[in-house]
């Protein structure tokens, strides 16, 4: 087996010819796995930036992945290339950019893939998933409130509510303002699926699946 088809069988994890490696792939993976065999950069950085890059594209363009991809991205690392390659933690991270990424570009396959990935359930607010930095009204609370993080074990996520910045007029600088404070946390609130669904704003049924 020559090298380059050897390291694309470690890449992909499918033994066969590049023909079998297309069909039994994903678009989003196939086409992940051919630029890491295509690119010729010359440091671990520009691998490490240059897969963020192709997965954030891949995730824009709503190229379809596998219930199981980025569950091989997040375990496909090797100790010759420092757990970095051709993923890893340093392009998947904790997966909640991703996840934010995919729930924006509305990259249904992308979302189910990632949630399958952390083995956690879809929180959705008035329909929509949240993600952290999502911001929505509670209106038990009469206030907006930001998802801040999720539980590891996918069972809750915590929501927090702030008090705005403080804005202050300086009387030196010709009107002009300036944050004396930033924003100050309020409260902490950590909410399992069915408790989100209940806080949140009540709204009509529809036939599309919620983001």
């Amino acid at each position: 087996m020559s090298p380059a088809r050897s390291h694309l069988q470690m890449m992909t994890g499918i033994k066969g010819g590049r023909t079998m490696y297309a069909a039994k792939m994903s678009p989003a993976r196939a086409w992940l796995a051919q630029l890491w065999e295509s690119q010729r950069t010359p440091t671990q950085i520009n691998q490490r930036w240059g897969m963020q890059r192709a997965l954030q594209v891949a995730i824009e363009m709503r190229l379809r992945f596998d219930l199981e991809d980025f569950a091989w991205m997040a375990t496909n690392t090797r100790p010759s290339y420092c757990d970095l390659s051709p993923f890893g933690r340093s392009v998947l991270g904790d997966g909640e950019r991703v996840y934010r990424l995919a729930i924006e570009a509305h990259n249904m396959s992308a979302i189910l893939a990632i949630e399958h990935w952390k083995q956690r359930p879809p929180f959705l607010w008035a329909g929509k998933r949240l993600f952290v930095g999502r911001r929505v009204w509670w209106p038990a609370k009469n206030d907006y409130v930001r998802c801040t993080s999720f539980k590891r074990d996918g069972r809750t996520v915590m929501l927090c509510q702030f008090t705005p910045p403080v804005v202050l007029r300086c009387p030196s600088c010709l009107g002009y303002t300036t944050t004396g404070a930033s924003e100050v946390l309020r409260n902490r609130y950590t909410l399992t699926p069915a408790q989100v669904r209940a806080a949140a704003p009540k709204v009509v049924a529809t036939a599309k699946v919620p983001l």
